[in-house]
């Protein structure tokens, strides 16, 4: 498939499917980004990751749950540009949601779009927005990053320690950061020097912040 075909066929399912989760709260942001408001400073998150299968477009929806609290003190700490919706806090394929294991979607051409769209939102709607309300609060939010919910181990380790801190265990959180200072020692990547620029600027957030 070359590659005008396949943004053609995103575009398509894109445009079917923006009202459909328009109706469900959603807007559309940048790329194939969708974000709904769940709480204050808490997003609700829809990606569509894509590639290629035999002359069609996969489509692998992620649901997400973005804190925004959370995300501004990692940034800070990292010293990087807070972004307003982008990553995710903690995430999932929709396909694990629903059964446990890998699920895509396939667009092979327009007239696909309009059903494959129909099919997602309706998802989305069923299991997706339950698992985004369940993690709305801090203490399941921690229970999902410990459980692997992130896009990364990199991405967990950061958000971790501030999820924590902020349901009021500023010991866990500590503990959490030396633990993972521990396991990276005389390591020298990229990933390893950016745990300890974060655990470096880390300021415990409270309850009240």
């Amino acid at each position: 498939m070359v590659a005008v075909a396949a943004r053609v066929l995103v575009g398509e399912l894109v445009a079917e499917l923006a009202p459909r989760l328009a109706s469900l709260g959603f807007k559309k942001r940048a790329g194939e980004v969708f974000t709904c408001v769940l709480a204050d400073d808490v997003l609700g998150w829809v990606g569509l990751n894509r590639g290629h299968s035999a002359g069609a477009v996969e489509i692998n929806p992620v649901m997400g749950v973005r804190h925004q609290v959370v995300e501004q003190r990692v940034a800070e700490a990292l010293g990087e540009k807070f972004h307003q919706y982008i990553p995710p806090t903690v995430s999932s394929p929709l396909g694990y949601l629903t059964g446990g294991r890998y699920k895509a979607w396939f667009v092979a051409a327009v007239d696909d779009a309009q059903s494959v769209a129909a099919e997602i939102a309706g998802v989305v709607e069923q299991v997706g927005l339950p698992f985004m309300r369940s993690n709305m609060g801090l203490n399941r939010l921690v229970e999902s990053i410990q459980g692997g919910l992130t896009a990364s181990r990199e991405q967990g380790a950061t958000r971790l320690p501030v999820a924590l801190s902020a349901a009021g265990e500023c010991a866990g959180a500590r503990q959490v950061i030396e633990t993972e200072l521990d396991r990276l020692a005389g390591r020298d990547d990229p990933a390893a020097n950016r745990f300890r620029q974060f655990a470096q600027g880390f300021r415990p957030l409270g309850p009240a912040d």
